[in-house]
């Protein structure tokens, strides 16, 4: 009798899931990371083709693709540091973006890099909430709509992280002046409260969102990206961060107090859960899918409110797994966002300044081979065996049992790390996936 009930548990799962809408992440760090979106080349235009036919129409785009300034970082005298050409998208690879975008796909801008840097030394939270917004559309979502590239959605990644005390999430105000690697972050070093926190992310909403709306003919849809293993819940702990003392859902009930008769829904939340979190080892911090479950409903339930009697937003799951790199590919690359480039000077170490683009040199051919059929290769394995049971295998019952009621409305496919090399390939394995859906 226990089995036939967990048969047809299931199957109503299934049936719930399994219409999940899909969206593509190109990666900011692949070779291709620019030349993805020219069409011109047959082979582009036919993979670019078949990914809208087979139903996959949103693109969600790092602002690395866009920043040619680090925004992140703590200006020098008032001044932000420039990003080398070469590691942005110039405005003839903004133009071939407009043109994928004319064809019928939007483009879901993932916000919230300025809520950092300069801004953390801020002491109201409002004040701080528009100054990042407004940093952020002069020098990153100006540059699409002067493009004339509409934004149909922001996604805030981590924006309480982004903030509050006890927070290790790169560049953020909780994080210190440098990173492990060195890297020089923003100045706050303590952070923020957890009121602080919920008034300024939403003063960053209804500034961006209404940049962002005088400019276009419709206003951005707005979802919010938390980054689940790193928050505590209740008794469960955050992976990462043991000093995180909030949690997710006491964060979300402090930030819908603010929300009431906002101008603007919270359409989506998206949760970035990497796979290797539900492996049950160390290579993520630990975790089980237990934890996994016992979080999602917690955050399933505390955002129920966010919108007040208005309608709740949406889950979306970002489905993707760690990535690596075989020997013969470089080691981690100077900037970072020209990953599978070797540079030239072998003196150049991490205090050196930034070498630009020409100073690299490509790995060949037999290198790029070993990379697409080993790590490549086993990253998005994971990450369709993940969407998979998020969608009609055992993690979906799991989620079931934690709340009935909660229902996972979206897979994004994307990443911001080092797999895959190669976002055109990336884009056939994705376009497969959701045609066998």
């Amino acid at each position: 009798m226990l089995r036939l009930v967990g048969l047809f548990l299931c199957l109503a799962l299934s049936a719930t899931l399994a219409s999940a809408d899909i969206t593509f992440g190109p990666d900011p760090r692949a070779l291709d990371n620019a030349a993805v979106f020219d069409a011109r080349d047959p082979l582009r235009r036919a993979e670019w083709t078949a990914l809208k036919k087979s139903g996959v129409t949103v693109i969600d785009l790092n602002p690395t693709f866009v920043m040619r300034v680090e925004l992140a970082r703590a200006s020098e005298g008032g001044t932000l540091l420039p990003r080398y050409p070469g590691t942005y998208l110039d405005d003839a690879d903004l133009a071939n973006l407009r043109a994928r975008v004319a064809e019928g796909f939007t483009l879901n801008y993932d916000a919230g890099i300025a809520l950092s840097a300069d801004r953390c030394a801020i002491g109201d939270p409002a004040k701080l909430g528009v100054a990042a917004a407004r940093a952020e559309y002069t020098h990153v979502v100006s540059l699409l709509h002067r493009a004339d590239i509409p934004v149909a959605e922001i996604s805030i990644d981590g924006p309480f992280l982004r903030l509050v005390q006890g927070s290790q999430k790169g560049f953020s105000c909780a994080s210190g002046t440098r990173n492990r690697a060195g890297q020089r972050l923003s100045d706050g070093a303590e952070g923020k409260s957890r009121a602080f926190a919920a008034a300024a992310v939403h003063a960053y909403i209804e500034e961006l969102t209404a940049q962002i709306t005088a400019r276009q003919s419709r206003p951005p849809a707005v979802s919010l990206t938390i980054n689940l293993p790193n928050w505590r819940e209740g008794r469960l702990a955050s992976a990462n961060w043991p000093d995180l003392q909030t949690s997710i859902s006491d964060m979300l009930v402090s930030f819908a107090a603010h929300r009431q008769g906002a101008g603007q829904l919270v359409t989506w939340i998206r949760i970035d859960y990497p796979a290797c979190y539900l492996a049950g080892t160390a290579r993520c911090g630990g975790g089980t899918a237990d934890t996994f479950a016992a979080k999602m409903a917690a955050l399933w339930r505390a955002s129920r409110g966010v919108n007040g009697t208005r309608p709740p937003p949406a889950f979306a799951v970002i489905a993707n797994d760690t990535g690596g790199r075989v020997a013969c590919m470089p080691p981690q690359a100077i900037p970072l966002f020209l990953a599978y480039r070797n540079y030239r000077d072998q003196s150049i170490t991490r205090d050196s300044p930034a070498p630009a683009p020409d100073a690299y040199t490509t790995p060949d051919r037999a290198c790029q081979i070993a990379q697409r059929d080993g790590p490549d290769r086993q990253f998005i394995n994971r990450s369709f065996a993940y969407a998979q049971s998020l969608t009609k295998g055992p993690l979906a019952a799991r989620l079931r049992q934690a709340d009935p009621s909660l229902k996972i409305s979206r897979i994004a496919f994307q990443s911001w790390g080092i797999s895959p090399m190669s976002n055109l390939w990336y884009i056939g394995q994705i376009r497969r996936y959701a045609e066998q859906q």
